[in-house]
């Protein structure tokens, strides 16, 4: 087999897709929820939908990781070794990278006391809120990879209807029956993202035949994601927060675990391109190289948004403001990862990145 090919293309196009995404809603009330000061009605239904689109991120990367690394044999101990270890080096020195940029940026000054206390409660910054997950998925996984392996395919499928009943129905029905919120000893582990996400991933790659992955089957994906964006721009609506009721995690839009669906139809279109379009050599090395970039992008996205202000600053004054929040993500994108491409040339930086 072409070298080119074995480390599959479709899933560095993934995950470019879901880091754009990400990025993109890391810019908030300059793009993301726009939604909540838009007046005319049909922009503000674009931007709704385009907020829900874009949730599509963090659960793909779990999926990615689930198809990636369940059908691995590892130990416990290789996986602390190779893994835990791994990414708890990555949360404390880019922790002190962030930090030490925010003292020589902003002027940011931080003792070291309150450093430790911040890295172990709320993070240095928001979104490494994603690495301390991750680090919780990978101590699971001894489990998880058993789950999937010895789970038949009826009982992914029943797995999979119970998040979308528990986690999708019965939130729409508390919605519109004004219901705040069920008894709260009635929870299922199996549903948390580090455990079924993954598992959803590993199922789409591995249960799911590959000449399921039609190009005919493509339009019946558009199809259920018009549904579901068109279902979230309903329900967003009728829950109608208002911007000063937004908080960090919950900005006014209706969310739930039927974005799962709008996961498996990006996946589903993706891998079905490459299965069916057979992109040239060329190209597949231009997604590898950019899917190689996209954790070291992750990390230091922080840093460079925050200090790249100025370029949504200038264009919001030339483009409409959805169209200058978009170019300030593809900005953030460029500089990142020429920022990451330097950093993997460093001894230290190319083990962890």
């Amino acid at each position: 087999m072409n070298k080119i090919r074995e480390r599959k293309a479709y899933y560095d196009l993934l995950r470019v897709i879901a880091i754009l995404c990400v990025i993109y809603n890391h810019t908030n009330k300059r793009g993301y929820y726009l939604y909540a000061f838009e007046a005319t009605w049909i922009l503000k239904v674009i931007y709704m939908a385009n907020a829900a689109l874009i949730a599509v991120a963090v659960p793909i990367f779990f999926m990615i990781s689930g198809a990636l690394l369940l059908p691995k044999k590892e130990d416990i101990a290789t996986i602390y070794k190779k893994r835990v270890s791994r990414m708890v080096a990555v949360l404390i020195l880019f922790s002190i990278i962030k930090v030490c940029c925010d003292y020589i940026l902003q002027g940011n000054r931080i003792g070291i006391q309150d450093f430790i206390l911040k890295l172990v409660t709320d993070g240095i910054t928001p979104a490494y809120w994603y690495l301390y997950a991750y680090i919780a998925y990978l101590i699971c996984l001894p489990f998880t990879r058993r789950l999937a392996e010895h789970m038949s395919d009826n009982e992914y499928k029943y797995l999979f209807a119970i998040l979308l009943i528990v986690e999708g129905v019965i939130p729409t029905i508390q919605l519109f029956t004004g219901i705040d919120e069920i008894n709260g000893f009635f929870v299922i582990p199996l549903l948390h993202n580090i455990i079924v996400y993954p598992l959803l991933g590993y199922y789409l790659a591995e249960r799911v035949p590959r000449e399921h992955y039609k190009k005919s089957g493509i339009k019946y994906a558009l199809i259920v994601m018009i549904i579901i964006l068109g279902f979230f721009v309903g329900t967003t609506i009728y829950r109608n927060v208002p911007y000063s009721e937004f908080t960090t995690y919950d900005k006014g839009l209706f969310n739930c675990s039927f974005t799962a669906l709008l996961d498996v139809s990006v996946y589903y279109i993706v891998r079905t391109f490459f299965e069916n379009a057979h992109p040239s050599d060329r190209c597949i090395r231009i997604i590898q190289s950019m899917g190689q970039l996209v954790f070291g992008i992750y990390l230091i996205e922080p840093i460079v948004r925050e200090n790249t202000l100025m370029v949504y600053d200038y264009m919001s004054a030339l483009l409409p403001k959805y169209l200058a929040a978009w170019f300030w993500v593809f900005i953030i994108f460029v500089i990142c990862s020429v920022i990451v491409c330097f950093l993997k040339k460093l001894p230290l930086f190319r083990k962890l990145l």
